[in-house]
């Protein structure tokens, strides 16, 4: 599962200073292979990934020249911008005589030999966050897919279906949706239900680091493995589910801001 955000009207809660201008996107959004937050060897994936075919390269907005480090692998370049804000491309192929100040759009390089990296740093809020917040809207996409949706007993996992019954009490809860594929949107926010009660959410928009590792920032601090699980599916931990009958449902915000949801009528016992 790809995963990565665009917030609208909780985007201006969340970060109540954005630039100017939103920005261009470094390269083609068609090119766009992996996004922010999206599980992946390390961890969270920090940054958006696109495929690597030796095109342009271009900078997100106006800024100055911060930092270039050369390398045969691939450069990294850091431009600076108004508001606290850092722009980071990993794996290009600086142009030689790029220094000083750069506009928006200007072409800084091109994609290297692999696929490249780009990632937007909030300075002020000493966070990483997700480019696609600050990115012009794709459009023609089609809405994520629930899949399915699992509740974990010990080391049993049950499918959840209409009428399916689950003992209360604390439960894990395994999400399996389809998101950030070609032509598909990226969720950005994840929320359940039970009765009407959100009982759990997890939204993809910041990262930052605490002690040497990388964790979700919102609604609160979180660690890779209370996310995803050894298998990289999406996770919700210790869900509070108590007895009784109802609709447990699972919605899907994605970077568009459509919202998507899929309902189930279970009966959740007192019993084990």
């Amino acid at each position: 599962m790809r995963m990565g955000i665009r917030l609208a009207s909780a985007l201006l809660l969340l970060w109540p200073v954005l630039p100017a201008s939103a920005g261009l996107w470094p390269d083609d959004a068609s090119a766009l292979v992996a996004s922010f937050a999206a599980p992946s060897p390390e961890g969270f994936t920090r940054s958006l990934v696109f495929r690597s075919e030796g095109q342009r390269v271009t900078s997100w907005n106006a800024g100055e020249v911060l930092w270039i480090e050369r390398s045969g692998g691939g450069d990294t370049l850091v431009l600076d911008h108004d508001d606290g804000f850092r722009s980071v491309y990993r794996g290009i192929e600086v142009r030689p005589d790029l220094s000083g100040s750069v506009s928006a759009g200007e072409m800084i390089g091109y994609a290297a030999g692999s696929d490249w990296r780009f990632e937007i740093v909030d300075d002020e809020r000493d966070s990483i966050i997700d480019p696609l917040t600050l990115l012009p809207s794709r459009s023609g996409l089609a809405a994520p897919r629930v899949e399915r949706l699992l509740v974990v007993l010990g080391s049993d996992r049950r499918v959840v279906g209409d009428g399916s019954p689950i003992p209360s009490g604390r439960r894990d809860i395994i999400v399996e949706l389809s998101g950030g594929e070609a032509g598909t949107g990226v969720p950005v926010e994840i929320s359940l239900y039970w009765v009407g009660v959100r009982v759990g959410g997890i939204r993809f928009d910041a990262l930052s680091e605490d002690g040497g590792a990388v964790i979700l920032e919102a609604p609160d601090p979180r660690r890779f493995d209370q996310v995803y699980g050894d298998d990289g599916a999406l996770r919700f931990p210790g869900v509070m589910l108590n007895a009784g009958r109802g609709n447990l449902e699972l919605r899907v915000e994605d970077e568009t801001g459509r919202v998507v949801s899929r309902t189930w009528s279970v009966t959740v016992s007192s019993g084990s």
